[in-house]
């Protein structure tokens, strides 16, 4: 799956950002949780703990909009993506 992920509150990026808070991600998957997996794997320790909490699960401190619409329910890891879809991932340090 292909999707445009845009990154905010960190000053580091994955790898496959080069540098940049933008990029087209290819995936294996569909879920929200797939695709912060993707990202957190070869990133260093401390973006991987932006993304995931100490048990591998998405982070609360995470904040998720998928097209332009806030993910805030419990289950926001499983939700689905959809080719394309637009995907802001926001630090927010609690």
């Amino acid at each position: 799956m292909r999707v445009r992920v845009r990154l905010a509150g960190t000053s580091e990026f994955p790898p496959s950002f080069q540098g940049n808070k933008e990029a087209e991600v290819d995936f294996t998957g569909t879920s929200v949780k797939d695709l912060v997996h993707h990202l957190s794997s070869g990133a260093s320790s401390a973006l991987s703990e932006v993304f995931l909490d100490q048990n591998g699960d998405v982070s609360a401190d995470l904040m998720i909009v998928v097209q332009g619409i806030a993910v805030t329910d419990s289950n926001r890891a499983n939700l689905r993506l959809k080719e394309g879809d637009l995907v802001d991932l926001i630090s927010s340090p609690g």
